[in-house]
């Protein structure tokens, strides 16, 4: 696994707890669109999910970290009095998780991903 690999994907992780972790201005006109918020969620944790991947090709552990790391930002943002913990946010975290895996899976043309060059089973 190159270093470059891990290096994206930490940057990446630190970019999602940043943007999760942050003050947000919640007179922004875009707040105001009804679960704008869980697309984030979701469109950022595709990111997570195809990156980490990219690193650990095993989408078993690459989903639990994923979700755990979700879970991880929904604690933290409950100890901050400007952010609040949503368990719905996690929900959406899982799902972008998965669905960034999905398409990991269906850009193999869904050869194993332990070994992408491995022939169906």
């Amino acid at each position: 696994m190159g270093r470059h690999r891990r290096g994206i994907l930490l940057a990446y992780l630190l970019a999602v707890l940043l943007v999760m972790l942050v003050p947000v201005d919640r007179s922004l006109p875009l707040h105001s669109v009804a679960w704008v918020d869980k697309g984030v969620h979701f469109a950022l944790f595709v990111g997570v999910a195809v990156l980490g991947h990219w690193n650990v090709p095993r989408p078993v552990v690459v989903l639990v970290c994923a979700v755990a790391f979700a879970a991880g930002i929904e604690l933290l943002q409950a100890t901050l009095p400007y952010r609040t913990m949503d368990m719905w946010d996690l929900v959406a975290g899982a799902l972008g998780a998965a669905a960034g895996l999905g398409l990991v899976f269906v850009r193999a043309g869904g050869a194993r991903s332990e070994d992408p060059s491995a022939p169906l089973q």
